[in-house]
């Protein structure tokens, strides 16, 4: 695996624990103080901010997770499979130097799609499978697993800080 990558990407089922790993992996930096600014983005926010224009408290259930999936299927659709992508990079760069990546950690908790792995990899990142016993993938194109080639290793997911160190250690981040 490559010393400390730029970008850590989650993949994995839709309720295996994504966005709680990436945030433990963000405290998990702060608390053994780098110096390096963590970023927590995801390929999915510009979806989310325009649910929450909708509806002032989105509701978290299947349904919910339907209409984000009918959006960006629609935003592939009518701008490009990449528009997701392109989304994400424009908000790395309004949030720090993303050309120079020297100092920097992103993470992403919702990589889905071929295209956004091959991208993580294109930027020195590494994309990471979260498994987690009980949690499967639903098969909807954007709940199936990745080709294993795009996957840099599989992380079983337990309690969240020893599973955030886990990555962070399998990753060059802490020793």
């Amino acid at each position: 695996m490559r010393q400390q990558p730029p970008i850590i990407a989650l993949a994995g089922p839709d309720g295996v624990g994504k966005s709680t790993a990436a945030n433990e992996i963000a405290s998990a930096m702060r608390d053994h103080d780098f110096l390096v600014t963590v970023l927590i983005g995801s390929f999915g926010r510009p979806l989310r901010e325009a649910a929450r224009l909708l509806c002032e408290h989105p509701p978290k259930s299947d349904g919910w997770r339907d209409w984000m999936r009918a959006a960006g299927d629609t935003a592939r659709a009518t701008h490009g499979e990449d528009v997701l992508i392109s989304a994400l990079e424009a908000n790395l760069r309004d949030r720090y130097d993303y050309d120079n990546w020297n100092g920097h950690l992103a993470i992403i908790d919702d990589l889905r799609t071929a295209n956004e792995a091959e991208w993580v990899h294109a930027n020195k990142g590494v994309v990471i499978e979260l498994r987690r016993e009980g949690v499967t993938y639903s098969g909807h194109s954007l709940d199936s697993r990745l080709h294993p080639t795009l996957i840099d290793a599989v992380v079983p997911v337990g309690d969240p800080t020893e599973t955030a160190r886990h990555i962070l250690r399998l990753t060059g981040w802490l020793a």
